[in-house]
């Protein structure tokens, strides 16, 4: 009987959860055995299979993963499980606000974006670092979110697992920071401020001491080439104080000629001269670039940051292709790879990992259904988002008590630390900012939450002062 009443009470998100479960494996069959990024997967594949060690594109922590799935020696078992992280995360974001006392409805509706979004499914299938990265940084925020105060063991788990997240996507350490600084003006107590970050700089520290004076991702040779490559499409040298070594970093294609893909300089042209260990001169032409530039390099940011928010926004052609990539195609048979709009497969054996598309599978009924849900819902992130920011903005307006505002806040804070810093070093790419999507879907959800059940003014109450010990108090009711 007890079975039956919780299978009554949260069958909303059980159905979805099922419904989201059908269509993760309709992908699988679709798609066999896993999408394949040209050069990041290649990067992370090859790495799994050699000793770790430290290399300049990227973080270690989904290179590790690999190593444990190769055991299974199918990238099927690969994608299957990220699938299921997915479908995890969904049911994470739906336990947390029904905990914190929101109606279920809300709550699977806060869960549905999460379940839903196409471009959410193609990541997961996709032999790509942001499906982990998204699991350990949502898990990290939630588990603060968990009781009304976090006590020491979840605060500790919490900086052990954002520290794992940075180990997976280095720029993750202004997240860090704002949960650091979100404990300590909750005033929760030194100790539960204390287990965070020591949980975090322990393990951190002695990753840095073991990569040492090597080039890595968690080093400024990664975020310098980026710099570089942010400036490149819009700096005019003509008006810049360049040293001779400077000079030859200077694009070759004149003005309006260049490319709209700013990493392509990172890949290609001058800086690819530049050595892994002397990358400073990179950062040096950059800063130059924008003391000089500044209206240009504002506008270039706000361009390639309106696609996070406003759906529809188009930066440039070889933007369009990539974008192609994060969608769930009708077919890739014939397509080159590496100069692809689509998403390439991967092969079946982790021994030859690169699928050859000519004999890949045709278009299908099934192909073509998935290809025409992934473009139709493009919207849906950027949407959300501002959606998100609104009602938080909207939340901070009517009335600015209460936790359900404080922690929207938070949310709001992470979510544009996960998606800014990477147009302000680097460009836009719809998958850095997609692990933002679990957040602003429990943003929206509180902000929306507190707009609707605002309390009277003599109703308010303030929180409970840091002397009381309220580790045992939760937010159900």
């Amino acid at each position: 009987m007890a079975n039956i009443l919780l299978v009554n009470r949260h069958r909303g998100i059980i159905l979805l959860v099922l419904a989201a479960l059908v269509l993760r494996v309709l992908v699988m069959v679709a798609y066999p055995p896993a999408f394949w990024f040209y050069g990041d997967s290649g990067s992370f594949v090859e790495k799994a299979a050699k000793p770790l060690d430290p290399y300049n594109t990227g973080g270690l922590g989904y290179i590790m993963a690999l190593k444990v799935f190769e055991f299974f020696g199918s990238f099927t078992v690969v994608a299957a499980a990220q699938h299921l992280a997915g479908l995890l995360l969904g049911v994470a974001v739906y336990a947390l606000l029904v905990r914190r006392g929101l109606p279920r409805w809300l709550a699977c509706a806060a869960a549905v974006p999460v379940l839903f979004d196409p471009l959410q499914l193609t990541l997961e299938h996709y032999l790509l670092s942001e499906t982990l990265f998204t699991v350990l940084a949502v898990a990290g925020v939630l588990l603060l979110l968990w009781q009304r105060v976090p006590n020491v063991v979840a605060c500790g788990i919490a900086g052990l697992v954002i520290m794992m997240s940075w180990f997976t996507r280095p720029s993750t350490m202004a997240v860090t920071v704002i949960l650091a600084g979100y404990l300590i003006l909750r005033r929760v107590g030194w100790a539960r401020v204390v287990a965070f970050v020591a949980a975090f700089v322990i393990p951190y520290a002695a990753v840095l001491i073991w990569i040492g004076e090597r080039p890595s991702a968690y080093g400024p040779s990664t975020a310098n080439r980026a710099m570089y490559s942010r400036v490149a499409g819009f700096v005019d040298c003509s008006r810049l104080e360049l040293t001779p070594q400077e000079a030859r970093l200077c694009p070759e294609e004149p003005l309006g000629q260049r490319h709209d893909r700013a990493d392509w300089y990172g890949w290609n042209g001058p800086a690819t001269t530049v050595p892994l260990t002397d990358s400073q001169i990179l950062r040096d032409f950059a800063m130059k670039a924008i003391r000089a530039q500044p209206g240009d390099y504002a506008a270039t940011v706000a361009l390639e940051l309106a696609p996070h928010f406003i759906p529809g926004v188009v930066v440039g052609p070889e933007h369009v292709c990539l974008r192609g990539r994060y969608d769930m195609p009708d077919t890739v048979r014939g397509e080159d790879v590496p100069t692809s709009c689509k998403p390439g497969l991967a092969q079946q054996t982790w021994a030859a990992p690169v699928a050859d598309s000519a004999r890949a599978p045709a278009a299908t009924g099934l192909t073509r259904a998935l290809h025409a849900y992934s473009v139709g819902l493009r919207w849906l992130p950027p949407a959300l988002t501002t959606l998100a920011f609104l009602l938080t903005l909207a939340a901070l307006v009517v009335r600015r008590r209460g936790p359900e505002v404080r922690d929207a806040v938070m949310l709001a804070l992470v979510a544009a630390a996960i998606i800014v810093p990477s147009v302000l070093v680097g460009m836009y790419e719809a998958r850095y900012g997609l692990p933002a999507l679990p957040i602003v879907s429990v943003m929206a959800a509180l902000a929306l939450h507190h707009l609707l059940n605002r309390p009277k003014p003599d109703e308010e109450s303030s929180e409970q002062p840091a002397a009381v010990d309220a580790t045992a108090v939760d937010y159900a009711r």
